[in-house]
């Protein structure tokens, strides 16, 4: 992915996310953008250097697929974070007053967002010439796939998941598994694809 073609997606469809949850929550601290934006393509050019490294060859060059780009952006806005959540912890401890897990989990709800939108516009490009389907992944991509034995939801509990890799008592956030994660958007898109087959041929 060319720098180029971050700063398109970033700049049109990740910053205004961020600001929008940002205007929701005024207990959020966004840092400077600028710095994030350069700081997060330079922490994925690094992830998915060490992603192809221990897949393929070292003279081979060959791309990762969309689901393992995903997964090193998401890596990468964890890794770099857009808002500091200082003050909003610090109110929660004064007042006891929980936050929706959404604001709490602001930076992983980022981070997440970021990966599969990017994965959305890799999905789009595999489609061409099919405007229906393409504006179909663009609006409704990705689908909550149901959460059985969770009371919370499947995004509440992927943000925790997120989130748990912060601590140090858990594995630490050196230790994202960006393999595991290439999983999950992979799920992500097939679960997305068998529904809208689903649902074209009940219509």
């Amino acid at each position: 992915m060319t720098r180029e073609f971050f700063d398109m997606i970033y700049d049109n469809d990740i910053l205004p996310f961020i600001q929008t949850v940002d205007h929701n929550n005024s207990l959020l601290d966004i840092k400077d953008m600028d710095q994030c934006k350069s700081d997060i393509y330079d922490r994925y050019c690094k992830l998915r250097k060490v992603y192809k490294d221990q897949i393929f060859d070292k003279t081979d060059e060959a791309l990762l697929d969309r689901h393992k780009v995903a997964s090193c952006i998401c890596a990468a806005f964890l890794q770099v974070s857009v808002f500091n959540k200082q003050r909003m912890v610090q109110r929660i401890k004064e007042t006891k007053v929980a936050v929706h897990s959404y604001f709490f989990y602001a930076n992983e709800l980022v981070a997440l967002y970021a990966a599969n939108r990017f994965l959305s516009f890799f999905m789009v490009m595999d489609y061409r010439g099919n405007f229906e389907l393409q504006r179909d992944i663009l609006e409704k991509f990705p689908l909550m796939p149901p959460s059985f034995k969770s009371k919370k939801g499947f995004w509440t509990s992927v943000l925790f998941n997120l989130a748990s890799i912060k601590d140090e008592d858990v594995i630490g956030q050196e230790h994202f598994d960006i393999y595991a994660y290439a999983i999950i958007f992979f799920m992500l898109e097939i679960y997305y694809i068998e529904k809208r087959n689903l649902q074209l041929a009940s219509a």
